[in-house]
């Protein structure tokens, strides 16, 4: 009996000094965390929950001992990626957000130093709000609900083109996969086989196109189909949505940068309308609209697609660039909300016909978006056509329709799609047997034929799909 008391005293001075020194250490500075990790000390590693305090309180009277050379030795090893973001979030007192949610970083990346930059920068715009782990990739980041096996949404960044870019990836070399994510949670983890035979695309939120700049590892995950695909009719991926991602990345040759959130739409169908605020003669309280979420569910793990697509664009420009940051001008920014349909749209159709504001996408989503840019005053709108604007005052202070003279805004663009005829060349360019007789008069027929004025981006794709022919 002395001895089972000796060794039950033993081993809570051991879990005791165990909690303390992870409680130095800055992890369990409140009760849940305490618990949680005495229930479950096999969680990974990666996966936090909440800021994390790596700097713990010391009285000032105590006198701190001088640092053993072995201790120096330790605290100039590499600091992880999930660990310079909570680093980071720890000084962003004032987000009250964060604790709430889970946060799994990709890693090793050899990018890290611009992974933790796209994660600063849609922070501080305002992550929109959600309930789940937020999983930071090497050039996006992403939420997928277990329930629909598709993104909420995702965020990324298209930095300026430079003359002469050099493209480090192709989207020959990856493939649709699983997520590593949910490898042990196969049933919320669609793959291919969900897609075969659907009649849908397997559609990228964050486009292909947009990281060529960037390693072959960013390429890759953007191919993870429970963290960046949709199920996305056909039509719908290869035109309207192609051109709306083609106007996406035209802006970052005027741009300094340009910022994207994406994500799927589930629009309800409302059957019954009641406009009455007021009770009727009979006492009894108005009724409210009546309606229903209707979506097709695809494949054994009932991959669910959604009725709409939404996409948030925010350019920024910068008023001068200089190597000194107290001399910079903070950046102005443009932002302007789409929502279209998952169907076959008519490409005569304009972009602005599928323009909303940013509360209708809350609205239809559940979720917030870009609150602390909203709240700086410093959102633009983007697409000057929106506001019945001349395309002469484009990139000038403009007085809005319903305002007083007095009031004005910015706006920087006027938002038009890129031809379709660029979507017409574009798919002889996937044509892996196409000769460059057939590439030349298909060019010269449109030119000639229709009144097509060739985005910069077609002109590039067609030199470079020439300049392979030729070499064969």
């Amino acid at each position: 009996m002395f001895l089972k008391r000796v060794l039950a005293h033993a081993t809570s001075v051991a879990v005791g000094v165990w909690i303390g020194s992870q409680y130095i250490r800055g992890t369990t500075h409140d009760p849940s965390r305490m618990k949680h990790l005495l229930q479950d000390n096999s969680r990974p590693s990666h996966i936090l929950i909440g800021p994390v305090n790596t700097q713990p309180e010391i009285n000032s009277h105590v006198q701190q001992q001088p640092s053993s050379p072995q201790q120096n030795e330790s605290s100039k090893r590499e600091v992880s990626l999930t660990e310079k973001i909570y680093h980071y979030l720890e000084e962003q007192r004032d987000d009250h957000r964060w604790p709430k949610f889970n946060i799994h970083v990709e890693e090793p990346t050899k990018e890290q130093d611009q992974t933790f930059e796209l994660f600063k920068t849609f922070n501080e715009f305002g992550l929109p709000t959600h309930v789940g782990r937020l999983n930071v990739f090497s050039r996006f980041l992403s939420v997928t609900d277990s329930n629909l096996k598709i993104p909420l949404y995702v965020c990324w960044s298209i930095p300026r083109f430079e003359e002469n870019y050099v493209e480090k990836s192709d989207r020959k070399f990856s493939k649709f996969m699983k997520s590593p994510i949910f490898e042990q949670l196969s049933s919320f983890n669609p793959d291919n086989t969900d897609y075969f035979g659907s009649n849908y695309s397997r559609g990228h939120l964050v486009n292909c196109g947009d990281l060529t700049r960037f390693d072959q590892v960013a390429m890759n995950e953007t191919h993870l189909l429970a963290n960046n695909i949709v199920p996305q009719d056909f039509d719908n991926n290869a035109n309207y949505w192609l051109r709306m991602e083609r106007f996406t990345r035209s802006l970052a040759d005027r741009f300094h940068a340009v910022h994207v959130i994406a994500g799927p739409v589930f629009m309800p169908t409302l059957y019954e309308q009641q406009n009455k605020i007021e009770p009727d003669a009979t006492g009894k309280p108005p009724k409210g609209p009546k309606g229903e979420v209707k979506h097709l569910i695809i494949g054994n793990n009932h991959v669910a697609v959604p009725t709409h697509l939404f996409r948030i664009i925010i350019a920024e420009k910068r008023q001068t660039e200089t190597a000194n940051e107290q001399d910079a001008v903070s950046p102005q920014y443009y932002a302007q909300a789409f929502i279209v349909p998952n169907r076959p749209i008519d490409k005569l159709d304009h972009l602005t016909k599928y323009s909303v504001s940013l509360k209708e996408v809350e609205y239809l989503t559940g979720m917030r978006f870009l609150d602390k840019l909203e709240k700086s005053g410093n959102m633009n709108p983007l697409c000057c056509n929106t506001l019945d604007i001349d395309a002469n005052l484009i990139d000038q202070e403009v007085s809005h329709p319903e305002k007083s003279s007095s009031e004005k805004t910015k706006c920087a663009c006027s938002c038009d799609l890129p031809p379709w005829q660029d979507i017409e060349f574009q798919t002889l360019l996937w044509n892996k047997n196409i000769t460059e007789r057939e590439l030349t008069e298909k060019w010269d027929s449109l030119l000639s034929e229709t009144s097509w004025k060739p985005s910069k981006d077609i002109i590039r794709r067609r030199d470079s799909k020439l300049e392979e022919l030729r070499k064969k």
